[in-house]
C-alpha cells in the first residue's frame, strides 16, 4: 500500500539521494548538455532549517518511491502572498499511472494548507508532461516558460 506523507528534508535525505540518479536519468534536459547532477545539499538543509522546505514522501512498505519538495516563503512581489514555488517531484517508473501521484500532491497541499501557504505555483516539463495531474488537482495553467541554453 502506497502511503504520502509530509517529512523533514534533513531526516529523509539519505534515503533520498539514491534516488536522485534516476531522477536526473529520467527528466534532466541539462544531462544531454553534460551538465552533471550536483545539488547544494547544504542549501537544502539549511532552508529546510528555516522551515522554508516542504518535503513529501511516498513510501511502499516503509520505502521512498516518489517525493514532492517545494520552497514556501513570502512573494518577492506579494509580500503579503505566502507562496510555495516548486524544485522537484519524483516517482518511480513502477508507481506511475495509479493514484500515487494524487496522494503525494494531496499530502504536500494538505502542508501548505496547514502552513497557510496563500498560492501554490508548479510547473511540468514539457517532455514528460504531468499537465493532466495538475489540472485533475484543480491548478489553472498561468505561464509557459521558456529557456535557452547559452553554453
Amino acid at each position: 500500500m502506497l502511503t504520502a506523507q509530509i517529512e523533514q528534508l534533513t531526516d529523509v535525505l539519505p534515503e533520498l539521494k539514491p534516488l536522485l540518479p534516476w531522477h536526473y536519468e529520467d527528466l534532466s534536459l541539462h544531462r544531454a548538455r553534460g551538465v552533471p547532477l550536483q545539488p547544494q545539499f547544504g542549501t537544502y538543509l539549511d532552508r529546510d532549517a528555516q522551515g522554508m522546505v516542504v518535503c513529501a514522501t511516498l513510501r511502499q512498505n516503509g520505502l521512498i518511491v516518489g517525493y514532492k519538495i517545494g520552497f514556501v516563503a513570502l512573494g518577492l512581489h506579494y509580500e503579503t502572498c505566502l507562496t510555495a514555488s516548486p524544485d522537484i517531484f519524483f516517482i518511480a517508473h513502477e508507481h506511475r499511472g495509479g493514484t500515487g501521484a494524487l496522494k503525494l500532491f494531496r499530502c504536500f497541499e494538505g502542508e501548505l494548507r496547514r502552513r497557510g501557504v496563500s498560492l501554490w505555483m508548479d510547473g511540468s516539463k514539457n517532455h514528460k508532461s504531468t499537465e493532466r495531474l495538475f489540472l485533475a488537482l484543480g491548478f489553472q495553467p498561468t505561464e509557459t516558460v521558456f529557456s535557452k541554453w547559452l553554453v
